[in-house]
């Protein structure tokens, strides 16, 4: 029997960079847009575990997702993990994540509390 590694589909939502007017104001990037990040393995917090995030706060977190030891995830990012690929003409938004829901092919949603990086992989704890 062959287990995969790595069987979950995780993806980040990345926001535009934000630019300066002739002003000198900020000007947020907009919303940004769902990428593909790589193949990951989430694994739900079952015992209600928690981690102290650089802001020295406690939090249980939902679970963490294993992925490749090359990925990096910055912290407060959005990331969704889906058990099957989404089609290419699907497009990430909302409903789509509603409908993943109720046929049990999102794992979680949530924000990266904390990246962890060791030789063998690296650790995303999702809120």
């Amino acid at each position: 029997m062959n287990v995969a590694q790595y069987p979950h589909y995780v993806y980040i939502k990345t926001k535009a960079e934000s630019t300066q007017d002739a002003n000198g104001f900020i000007i947020d990037g907009g919303e940004g847009e769902w990428n593909f990040l790589c193949m990951g393995r989430f694994e739900g917090n079952g015992k209600g575990s928690v981690i102290t995030t650089d802001t020295a706060t406690k939090v249980v977190y939902s679970g963490i997702v294993y992925c490749q030891p090359k990925s990096y995830i910055p912290q407060n990012v959005q990331v969704c993990v889906f058990n099957q690929q989404p089609g290419e003409d699907e497009t990430i938004n909302a409903e789509l994540m509603g409908d993943y829901t109720l046929f049990g092919k999102l794992e979680v949603f949530g924000i990266n509390l904390k990246t962890v990086k060791s030789q063998l992989n690296t650790k995303l704890y999702i809120n």
